[in-house]
């Protein structure tokens, strides 16, 4: 099984190695772009939103599903790729990179501010990088679980993705988080987000029919 695993991933770089390297340097760059502009609202963010849905919703601690459950999505879904449907690497790999700086660009348009009742959130040593004040519109969360949705739609994997994106959008909403209106939009634009890189990869021949 292993011996079938790594000949399958020779044949894949051999054949697309190219791809592979430029996917893994946008990716670099994307995350980085992401990082510089979560800094910039963390410093920039000034303006609190009333939201009729978070003064229904009082803030709850939801720490572990925050932090722990949500970077095991991430992970899964990573790993699922690698190790399941390894043609589709390209694409999650693509399509992430495309959805970070999408997001980035969306944040440091909109300086809003985490709401002061929000619960306190702490990451990792190892991930603390990934934690940002501020950096609200739209919610990662809820869209990059998404990802896995829309490339494995012809699969019935995409039923687990979609539940972990509701799960995040109702857990970044309890905990304060995130405004309903940064949950609510993230589906719309990260289905945006995925239609473009389609259309995107498909002009470069870049996406395969069948995998």
């Amino acid at each position: 099984m292993i011996k079938s695993f790594i000949k399958r991933w020779k044949l894949i770089i051999k054949e697309d190695y190219r791809k592979f390297i430029f996917m893994l340097v946008l990716l670099v760059i994307a995350a980085r772009i992401n990082t510089l502009a979560g800094r910039y609202t963390s410093l920039s963010g000034w303006a609190l939103a009333p939201d009729i849905i978070l003064d229904i919703i009082p803030a709850i601690n939801l720490e572990f599903i925050f932090v722990y459950v949500w970077l095991g999505i991430i992970f899964f879904l990573f790993l699922y790729t690698v190790l399941i449907k390894p043609k589709k690497t390209l694409e999650v790999l693509f399509h992430w990179s495309l959805l970070l700086i999408v997001r980035a660009t969306f944040i440091i348009l909109t300086h809003l501010k985490t709401p002061i009742e929000a619960a306190p959130m702490v990451f990792p040593t190892l991930f603390k990088g990934l934690r940002f004040t501020n950096d609200l519109f739209f919610s990662g969360h809820t869209a990059l679980p998404l990802v896995g949705f829309f490339v494995f739609r012809e699969s019935k994997i995409r039923y687990f993705f979609l539940a972990s994106s509701l799960l995040m959008g109702f857990t970044v909403l309890a905990t304060h988080q995130h405004y309903s209106i940064d949950v609510f939009a993230a589906f719309f634009i990260a289905y945006g987000t995925f239609k473009l890189g389609q259309h995107i990869m498909k002009k470069l021949g870049w996406l395969k029919q069948k995998h």
